[in-house]
């Protein structure tokens, strides 16, 4: 696997489908390190979520920012490369890591790492990226690693606590404003708790962050909810339901997953609560749409316990869609 180089001059401003066309090239090419930035709106979530279903290589794994802590961040990447989790330190966690990534790149068979939000990770996180960046393997790196987030994970990168690897973090592109329409994002979640309908929330946003923990989007209170429970994530033809090790499990029509496409009709459970997943602009284009019945009754709106706030450090844009308990 030989990698090709690409060096931008600081970040390359591109729209979503060029940026795309080329995240492929690098990516079959076997670079080490891309680096996608935009602001809301720019189409950064559908970038990642296109790659995760259509990246050209053997294994994807995707992180999204939800923890500080490089242990937790390991074990959940370790997951979605077929480990089940078990209690070890950092150290051993990674040492693993390398040795699956070795031996798949001696296979000729690519690792994609996706790092979505990178700019909102801790300190002790960037440095297990710096590390992963240094990893060797026979015939090129054994991973490639793309990092995504707000503008600011451009100055991140060029921080002094970075500069180890500042030479191959180079290749950047900016997506342009407006370069992604979210005017699709039409789709609906039905919200029941012990079978009592409380509420719905429509999917405007292309990442929906579930547990009990009060900074999640959507807050589910309950002791069979773990903090950070699943992530929901929204694209332009379709929805992924991810698992982000709950201690008690995510279900999508009875059957535990740990990642899975959501067709119309699909109810999630989550603890004590029913998620139903309606999407109109689906139906047609889904010959598979189960017909659930719903709950009767009138479905209250959520728009007056929408909470904003201005101050987050982490720059988000809405701390709390809703909240349940």
């Amino acid at each position: 696997m030989n990698a090709q180089t690409l060096v931008f001059t600081g970040a390359k401003s591109v729209d979503h489908e060029t940026c795309l066309r080329e995240l492929r090239e690098c990516i079959e090419a076997g670079q080490q390190c891309l680096v996608v930035t935009g602001e809301a709106g720019s189409g950064l979530s559908s970038i990642v979520y296109d790659l995760i279903q259509n990246a050209p290589c053997e294994h994807v794994a995707h992180i999204a920012a939800v923890s500080t802590r490089p242990q937790d961040f390991l074990q959940r990447l370790l997951s979605q490369l077929g480990f089940e989790p078990f209690a070890a330190t950092s150290g051993e966690l990674l040492k693993l890591l390398n040795m699956f990534l070795q031996y798949e790149s001696a296979q000729q068979r690519r690792t994609l790492l996706i790092v979505e939000h990178a700019n909102r990770f801790g300190p002790h996180v960037l440095d297990l990226l710096q590390i992963l960046l240094g990893l060797e393997g026979a015939d090129g790196p054994p991973v490639t690693l793309l990092m995504t987030g707000r503008n600011e994970l451009a100055r991140v990168l060029d921080s002094p606590g970075m500069e180890a690897v500042a030479p191959l973090t180079e290749a950047r592109w900016q997506l342009e404003p407006g370069a992604a329409a979210d005017d699709r994002l039409t789709r609906t979640l039905l919200i029941s708790r012990d079978g009592k309908l409380v509420g719905h929330l429509p999917l405007n946003s292309p990442r929906l962050l579930i547990g009990r923990h009060r900074q999640n989007d959507l807050v589910l209170e309950g002791e069979y909810v773990s903090r950070h429970h699943a992530i929901l994530t929204t694209g332009p033809d379709c929805s992924m339901l991810v698992d982000l090790n709950s201690t008690n499990g995510t279900y999508v029509n009875s059957v535990a997953i740990k990642y899975q496409d959501l067709h119309d009709g699909d109810v999630i459970n989550i603890g004590s609560y029913r998620l139903k997943y309606v999407a109109p602009d689906l139906r047609k284009a889904s010959p598979t749409a189960r017909d659930h019945p719903d709950e009767t009754g009138e479905v209250p709106s959520l728009a007056g316990i929408v909470a904003r706030s201005e101050s987050r450090q982490d720059d988000e844009e809405l701390t709390t869609v809703a909240k349940f308990g």
